[in-house]
Order: C-alpha cells, then structure tokens, then sequence
C-alpha cells in the first residue's frame, strides 16, 4: 500500500500539468490566442473585433488612440505580414480577412490579435490584456457559419517582441479528443505548437474498443500549426487521440457534414 501511494505521488508529480500557459518575461506585455486561419480551398474567415480595453474600462471611448495589431505566420511558424487595424469605436467590428488582408497573407496559417493603444491607463494590476475572442469560419458552398473563441493562451507581445509562452512537459503525454468521431462527415483537426520549442506529435485513430492506430506524426515547429483530416463514413463512434509533450494537445475541430458545418475545442 505504501509503495502504491508513492508510485502514484510520484505519477502525478511529473503528469500533472503546473501551468499550461508561462507569464510574460516583458511587463506590459499584451497576450494573444494563436487563432487559425482559413482562406483557401473554399474557406472564409471572419474575426469579431471587440474594444477590449473599453470593456474593461466600461467605456467604448475610453483611451482614444486605440488599434489592434494582426500578426499572421505561416504552417512553419514564421511571420509572413502584420497590420494594425484600429478598435472600433461602436465597441465591435467584424474583419473579414478574405477582403481587407488577402493577398498579402495567402500564405499564413494562423494569427494573433494584440491590442494596443490604451493599456497603460488601464488598472490591471499583475494580470495582462489578452485577446481570445471569436473567429467565423465559413465556407463558399455553404451559408452556415461557424463561431470559436480562442483555444489558450499563446503569445505575449511588447515593444515589437513576440514570446511564445505555452509550456510542454519533459515526457510525452496522450490527450483524447472528447467529441466522438460519427459520420457521414469529414473531420479536420487544427493542432498549433505555443511553445518556444519544437514539439513531435503523433496522432491516433481507435474505435470504442479502444485499439488505436497511428495514422499521421509530424512536427511542430514554434508557432507553427498543421491541419490533419479523417473522412467518417459511417456513425460507428470513434476517437482521436494526439501524443505530444504538450500539456494541453487540444486542437480545434472542423467538422463538413453535407453543406453543414461546426466548429468546436477538442
């Protein structure tokens, strides 16, 4: 009994994750999610641009010269355009990237939001202005559209500085995506690396018998992201599971049913 109780404090002293995400080395540093990007193959996405600042502070004007600067990278997590946009002062705007950026970011995967401008007259004590607000995707043969917020914290950014400040673990550990996989539809998953480091990621496909079998592995470079699809036929349940040193390896899922579609955290 006794050794049991070791082996298992001893199990979750290196499982249990002690934070998913690092504080920013940089004070007054403004956090961002590492939201996809989708404007090919049909694909259009939308994000909802909301004064943050003016929301914390219960006034739309608040701060005047406010802006949010997009920064965009590419699968291999390098930085391929960046705009500011200014804070709408009716409190939302909605940015529609196949018009206002494209063709500039064709080649990007994903991006972040930093909002500038007024933080140093907001009262935020030791915590940091973060955007993980709702993205749209939708697609060209259908009318349906799709909202997510942000999945966790990714990047931090400070006087053109950008830290990448997701932790991973030592040891690789698995994470089960929650939704059952049933069909007919067509599931594409979203995985993104918010680590300073490069990641290994292996990914696995079980039925309800829980036999699982690899089916793709790749590497995640930092800030970089893969899209990875499984075509379900029939709506027999099964998993995904992703094998990585990530604490937290949850991915955005895509799922095209017909002309339908959803989008949702794993």
């Amino acid at each position: 009994m006794i050794i049991k109780k070791i082996r298992r404090k001893i199990k979750f002293s290196v499982w249990i994750p002690r934070h998913i995400s690092r504080i920013p080395k940089l004070s007054g540093s403004v956090i961002s999610d590492l939201f996809p990007l989708r404007i090919a193959e049909n694909w259009r996405t939308h994000f909802e641009l909301l004064d943050v600042q003016g929301l914390i502070a219960g006034d739309n004007s608040f701060g005047g010269n406010k802006s949010a600067r997009f920064v965009f990278f590419d699968e291999e997590g390098y930085q391929v355009g960046e705009k500011l946009h200014l804070t709408p002062t009716s409190g939302r705007s909605t940015i529609d990237f196949s018009s206002e950026f494209h063709p500039s970011i064709s080649k990007a995967a994903t991006f972040a939001v930093f909002h500038e401008g007024a933080i140093e007259n907001l009262d935020l004590e030791e915590s940091f202005l973060a955007e993980r607000g709702y993205t749209c995707y939708s697609r060209l043969d259908s009318e349906i559209r799709a909202y997510v917020h942000g999945n966790f914290d990714s990047l931090a950014y400070q006087k053109g500085k950008i830290q990448a400040i997701g932790n991973k673990g030592f040891l690789p550990r698995f994470y089960t995506v929650q939704h059952p996989l049933r069909g007919p539809a067509k599931y594409e998953f979203f995985l993104s690396n918010p680590t300073p480091r490069s990641v290994k990621v292996k990914i696995f496909h079980g039925a309800e018998d829980k036999k699982w079998c690899e089916i793709e592995r790749f590497k995640l470079h930092s800030k970089g992201s893969r899209i990875f699809k499984v075509d379900k036929s029939d709506d027999k349940a099964t998993f995904i599971r992703i094998r990585s040193q990530f604490y937290l390896g949850r991915p955005v899922v895509f799922r095209i049913s017909g002309r339908g579609l959803d989008v949702f955290h794993g």
